[in-house]
């Protein structure tokens, strides 16, 4: 299997998700922290959102300090008021929201 990259555009030295804002559930441990930081890596302004506040934490620290853009937000996602409050806060911060990675469990 081979790896494809999101092109670029000509003469374009653009990150391919500037100016995007994308939320991501289950963003404290594994696969949700790194997908949060490859959008951040990719110029996306992420909303990370979980029920672990210190780790969740640690990750927004990590994408600031790499140059990016990030939000922390304490959530459980069986909780449909804390999911809208979780949408208006990204909105709020950010003027937008294009893209949710749902990677928490409701278990």
């Amino acid at each position: 299997m081979t790896r494809r990259s999101v092109p670029e555009a000509r003469g374009s030295a653009r990150p391919p998700l500037e100016g995007k804002v994308a939320i991501v559930t289950g963003a404290s441990p594994g696969i949700g922290a790194e997908a949060a930081r490859a959008f951040a890596a990719a110029g996306a302004a992420v909303a990370l959102a979980a029920r672990t506040a210190d780790a969740l934490e640690s990750v927004a620290q990590d994408i600031v300090a790499a140059g990016g853009q990030a939000i922390a937000v304490t959530f459980d996602v069986t909780d449909a008021e804390a999911v809208e409050q979780l949408v208006a806060r990204t909105v709020r911060t950010f003027g937008r929201l294009d893209a949710v990675l749902n990677n928490a469990g409701g278990g």
